[in-house]
């Protein structure tokens, strides 16, 4: 994911719930100052202008950040949970909703199972 001013990359540490803004040339990488905020479980990232969303599987709640111009701090502005959630995972834009899909990975059989995406006003 692009920083807002478009001059780097965010990346999210899942194991840490850290964010790092990520030089694509170098690779060199810096953290991401959120105040006592971490994102455990972030996976997948979505940027419309300075706002990011950041979905959190094992929590199941998707949390928007507001990030400065070039991506090095931010703070969070909401957490949003659904009780269709089961694990997001990746997120997507269309419209004025946002699309998450469920990874459901507590299921038996995943080959049979029905798996859902879960729409949700921006």
């Amino acid at each position: 994911m692009r920083t807002p001013d478009r001059t780097a990359l965010l990346v999210a540490q899942s194991n840490t719930g850290q964010l790092h803004r990520v030089d694509p040339v170098s690779g060199a990488g810096t953290h991401v100052h959120l105040g006592s905020v971490t994102l455990i479980g972030g996976d997948g990232l979505l940027m419309l202008g300075r706002t990011l969303y950041v979905v959190q599987g094992g929590s199941n709640v998707v949390s928007v950040v507001r990030l400065n111009a070039s991506g090095t701090s931010g703070r969070l502005i909401d957490q949003r949970a659904d009780p269709r959630f089961d694990v997001p995972t990746g997120v997507a834009r269309f419209g004025d909703r946002l699309y998450l899909t469920n990874a459901r990975t507590e299921v038996s059989s995943p080959q049979t199972e029905r798996f859902t995406v879960v729409a949700l006003p921006i």
